[in-house]
């Protein structure tokens, strides 16, 4: 069962905590999370010489997660997944990080 009022309570709670402000549910099957390039990290996040654009939204009319790397779609996650992970405690930008497994989905040109 999609329970919207829960994702958005949860979304804006750590919009507010990172951000200063409530999260934008223009469009509720994009909800921005996370935006960001990452830089090459000691081999964590790819090669030396390389930059990576990571996105994270959320699809509150389906309770799911996005993460994207380069535009492209890495993985798709249950957003009362990290509601339970994180619960009341509430999440920093960098919980939406991808792990190193996910990397492996990300093509290299």
């Amino acid at each position: 069962m999609i329970d919207n009022v829960r994702y958005v309570n949860f979304i804006n709670k750590y919009c507010r905590e990172e951000f200063g402000e409530p999260a934008n549910f223009s469009d509720p099957t994009n909800v921005g999370l996370c935006y960001t390039t990452l830089a090459y990290a000691n081999g964590y996040y790819g090669d030396e010489d390389d930059d990576y654009e990571l996105q994270v939204s959320a699809d509150i009319t389906t309770g799911t997660v996005k993460t994207y790397i380069n535009n492209e779609l890495i993985k798709t996650e249950s957003l009362n997944d990290y509601i339970e992970w994180f619960g009341d405690s509430g999440m920093e930008f960098t919980d939406w990080f991808p792990e190193i497994e996910d990397w492996n989905n990300v093509r290299r040109n």
